[in-house]
């Protein structure tokens, strides 16, 4: 992706979502999951974590920056006896995915370590006037580090075509289930698509996904609604629409009961936190 066309898809394809400090108590985990339209990255401040990609675990020391690509099934787990205190930045991303390493090592002294912290700081205690503006500069500062890290250096496991170990048909199956537009395909038509029975392909999306078909088509429904919701930029009909429901009210208790229900997960726990409050109407 060219820098025009970077510059172009901010705020629109490109946004941040949320920003945190997690520090970790020993074997905290994520669930296994996966998101279409989300680009995870991580800085290990201090202690030992791993993110299982696929089959293929990568371990997270001080100074590591990890990327988790869009659709690639993953696991978050801190160490047993020194848990890792970790940054997450979460990104909304649709289309195109950043030409990045996947593990990046930087010195202590390098500038990302300070860029971290600041937009942290920003998503969750410091909200001066120009925040948003301020969130979207160190957003990418922090790209821009990252694509030069990755060009300097000759490691060579940048986005895979594939996620690592991943069935191409659960590949597939992610795509018809990312969105949007959002609309369930169905899990007859889902199990033709891959030549299976009903039965089979329930039992195959869950062994690789860990959720069910339907469950990780409302988790990314539900996190293209909060990106909307977070902009500021749409009314709540609107976004009713962009995520494929037929009124701005079943739209709105779909959303209040999905986070109600799941704020208790780490992983929205993590998006939360980025949460703005007073949207339009």
């Amino acid at each position: 992706m060219d820098q025009h066309t970077f510059i172009e898809r901010l705020g629109t394809k490109i946004k941040l979502l949320s920003a945190n400090l997690q520090v970790s108590t020993p074997n905290l985990a994520t669930h296994t999951h996966a998101h279409s339209s989300l680009l995870h990255i991580t800085y290990t401040a201090k202690g030992k974590g791993y993110c299982t990609v696929g089959t293929t675990r990568y371990v997270l020391s001080p100074g590591t920056v990890h990327v988790v690509f869009p659709n690639e099934v993953h696991k978050y787990i801190a160490d047993s006896e020194n848990p890792y205190t970790v940054y997450f930045l979460h990104i909304t991303w649709f289309g195109e995915n950043p030409h990045i390493n996947r593990v990046s090592k930087i010195a202590k002294g390098h500038v990302l370590n300070s860029l971290f912290k600041q937009i942290t700081d920003l998503c969750e205690h410091i909200v001066p006037p120009t925040g948003e503006i301020r969130k979207y500069a160190l957003m990418c500062l922090i790209l821009s580090e990252l694509f030069d890290l990755s060009q300097a250096s000759q490691d060579s496991e940048k986005r895979p075509s594939m996620p690592p170990a991943m069935d191409g048909r659960i590949q597939l199956a992610l795509r018809q289930l990312g969105g949007p537009p959002f609309e369930f395909p169905g899990i007859s038509r889902l199990a033709s698509l891959l030549g299976m029975s009903k039965r089979t392909f329930l039992t195959f999306f869950r062994n690789n996904v860990g959720i069910t078909a339907r469950e990780f088509f409302l988790q990314n429904r539900m996190a293209y609604a909060k990106s909307l919701l977070d902009s500021q930029e749409y009314t709540k009909k609107e976004i009713a629409v962009l995520c494929g429901y037929s009124n701005t009210q079943n739209f709105t208790r779909a959303y209040r009961n999905f986070m109600e229900k799941n704020q208790g997960t780490i992983i929205w726990r993590q998006l939360v936190a980025g949460s703005t409050e007073g949207q339009r109407q």
